[in-house]
C-alpha cells in the first residue's frame, strides 16, 4: 500500500505570540485588515462565511452567521447557503471586538473612495472588493492575508490554521461544549437554521481568550491603526 504518499491532515495552529505579531501586522496595513484576522481568530470563522457578512449580521454582542460564499460558482450564484445547517447560527462577540466592528461601520463609508458615495443599506457587505463585491476566498488569502502573515514571520498561511487556532487555544477559556457552539459543528443541540441563544460560559470563555490573545506583542493597541482600506 502507498502509505507513504497519501497526505497527512495538517494540524498546524499558531501560537498566541504568532497572532499577536500577525494582528500588529494587520493592524499597520489598515483597521479592516485587523478586523478581519481578529475575526477569523476569535469567532472561529470561515473565510467563506467572513467574506460575505452584512451589516445588519451584526447585532448586540452576537454575529449572525446565515450566508456562504461558493468559490466555484459565479455572479449571484456565488452567494449561498452554509456548509451546514449547523453553520447557521450566531457566535459571540467580546465587547472590544463588537466595538472595533461598529467603528468600521462609521469609517468603511468615509475613508474608503470607493465607497464614499454609495447609497448605505443595512444589507452592505462589511468588507466589500473595490468593485462592491464579495472578495475571492482564494485572491484575499493570496493578495493580503499571506503578505501581512510573512511580515509577522508566518510563512505558512491559511484561513483552516487561523480556525484550527481558535479551536485549540480556547480548550484553555471554554468547554469542549463552548467550543461546538462558537465554531457552529453539526453535533450542536440546536433548533432550525438559527442558534436562538449562546450559553453564558461561551460568552464569558470568548471575552477572556479575546483579551489574552489581541494584545500586541508591544503593549496596548494604538487609537488610531493603520489607514482605513
Amino acid at each position: 500500500m502507498p502509505s507513504k504518499r497519501l497526505r497527512r491532515p495538517c494540524a498546524r495552529f499558531y501560537s498566541v505570540e504568532e497572532i499577536r505579531k500577525l494582528l500588529s501586522s494587520a493592524s499597520a496595513v489598515s483597521l479592516r485588515e485587523h478586523l478581519i484576522v481578529r475575526l477569523l481568530v476569535m469567532c472561529g470563522l470561515r473565510a467563506q462565511e467572513l467574506l460575505i457578512l452584512r451589516v445588519d449580521d451584526i447585532e448586540p454582542g452576537t454575529l449572525r452567521i446565515d450566508e456562504a460564499l461558493k468559490e466555484s460558482e459565479k455572479g449571484a450564484a456565488r452567494i449561498g447557503e452554509t456548509k451546514s445547517v449547523a453553520s447557521n447560527g450566531y457566535v459571540w462577540l467580546s465587547p472590544e471586538l463588537e466595538k472595533e466592528l461598529r467603528t468600521w461601520l462609521q469609517l468603511k463609508n468615509i475613508g474608503d473612495g470607493y465607497h464614499r458615495n454609495a447609497v448605505r443599506s443595512q444589507y452592505d457587505l462589511l468588507f466589500p472588493s473595490e468593485t462592491g463585491t464579495p472578495f475571492r476566498v482564494g485572491n484575499y488569502l493570496k493578495r493580503v492575508l499571506k503578505p501581512i502573515a510573512e511580515t509577522a514571520g508566518i510563512t505558512d498561511m491559511t484561513f483552516q490554521a487561523l480556525r484550527r487556532t481558535f479551536a485549540t487555544h480556547f480548550q484553555r477559556y471554554g468547554s469542549p461544549k463552548d467550543a461546538q457552539a462558537q465554531l457552529r459543528h453539526s453535533r450542536l443541540e440546536m433548533t432550525g437554521w438559527y442558534m436562538k441563544e449562546i450559553p453564558e460560559t461561551v460568552r464569558a470563555a470568548v471575552e477572556r481568550m479575546d483579551a489574552e490573545m489581541c494584545q500586541p506583542p508591544d503593549g496596548p493597541m494604538p487609537s488610531s491603526p493603520g489607514q482605513v482600506n
